[in-house]
């Protein structure tokens, strides 16, 4: 059985049909068996219905240019800049500096192994030749 609080945090959404149908069940029986959250169910459902009879009220015609205003000066232009032109430009440098630095360190990585082969694939000197060079010396 629910407790009083939960039903509570429930409310909200068992009004609006949000529920899962066996929490819903869940609530509707608690709200059948106490007085208590049945009053405070009503007190919500009222609440709404004053809020559903105010007026409408319209924002501002330059509300939107206010609020890019105040965040393009918090963000330091990084937001809403003043062109009209994408600030992706600001952010290629990082990106293309990034990229040549994985691809020169693949490079290498390639060269390496490329040379770990070269060395595992020549056959020993041979012992004869090794014995000539010596003797010419």
């Amino acid at each position: 059985m629910m407790d009083h609080e939960a039903v509570r945090d429930l409310l909200s959404e068992y009004v609006d049909g949000d529920l899962p149908y066996d929490r819903a069940r869940e609530v509707g029986e608690h709200l059948e068996s106490c007085a208590e959250c049945r009053a405070h169910l009503e007190r919500y459902q009222e609440s709404l219905r004053h809020l559903r009879s105010l007026p409408r009220a319209e924002p501002p015609g330059d509300l939107e240019q206010k609020i890019k205003k105040r965040i393009r000066a918090r963000s330091r232009g990084r937001f809403f800049g003043e062109s009209t032109q994408p600030q992706v430009l600001l952010r290629v440098p990082f990106e293309l500096i990034s990229l040549l630095l994985i691809l020169f360190a693949l490079a290498l990585l390639y060269f390496m192994t490329l040379v770990e082969r070269i060395e595992a694939v020549q056959p020993p000197p041979d012992k004869d030749a090794q014995e000539q060079v010596q003797e010419s010396h």
